[in-house]
């Protein structure tokens, strides 16, 4: 089980490719990569690559009520970093908004960003008023990607949040605007990105640079 769970020991093909064959071999398999997915990140020198991996497998293997065990289990991790990882590889395959939700109520930024991103493309009706609550948040990450959510559901709506972002007094917030200007992928939207190429600070000024790339490769 270490071997499949540790990128350094075996390519992820093969890893995910073995556990399948494992689980469709024995009864309950997936209960004892959960198992050992519990015990491995207590450990002090857990290596959030092991952790990763395991969830990868955990995600391919595992009935849906399993991989609600192991979100609610990595709720009470103390690494934030396993909390993380866990909301963005399982949070994909989770149907419960209420679960999902109890990330977004995270105190570390990465675990609420990561929240926010895996409901991207869901029922307007359920993620609506989520990622309303989350472009309120103090952090850039978290916000821009509410921001992105919502050019799903209402695009103009979106784009008049953009040029807020774009005028914010802080420049990562700045910054933020121009990700999702690139995300976005509309070259409609390049006039937006006209202000953050001439900013006063280097940073924002980059990620608008990188925005103009993201637009040409997208070829809108």
């Amino acid at each position: 089980m270490p071997d499949i769970c540790d990128p350094a020991r075996m390519p992820e093909d093969s890893a995910l490719s073995t556990a399948r064959r494992r689980a469709a071999e024995r009864i309950g398999y997936d209960m004892q990569i959960s198992q050992f997915l519990y015990e491995y990140w207590l450990l002090s020198a857990a290596r959030i690559t092991v952790v990763e991996r395991t969830l990868l497998i955990i995600q391919e293997i595992a009935p849906t009520p399993r991989l609600q065990a192991v979100m609610r289990a990595a709720l009470n991790c103390q690494n934030s970093r396993v909390r993380s990882k866990a909301a963005l590889v399982l949070g994909g395959k989770i149907d419960s908004i209420p679960l999902l939700q109890n990330f977004l109520r995270d105190p570390d930024a990465r675990v609420r960003a990561n929240a926010v991103e895996i409901l991207w493309g869901r029922k307007p009706e359920d993620v609506a008023d989520i990622f309303n609550e989350a472009l309120t948040d103090l952090h850039h990450r978290v916000a821009a990607n509410a921001l992105y959510g919502i050019h799903g559901i209402d695009p103009p709506r979106c784009l008049a949040k953009i040029e807020g972002f774009a005028t914010h007094m802080h420049p990562r917030f700045r910054s933020a605007a121009a990700w999702v200007i690139g995300k976005l992928g509309d070259r409609r939207n390049v006039s937006l990105l006209k202000p953050l190429l001439v900013d006063p600070n280097p940073d924002v000024r980059k990620s608008a640079s990188r925005a103009v790339g993201m637009l040409r490769a997208c070829g809108a």
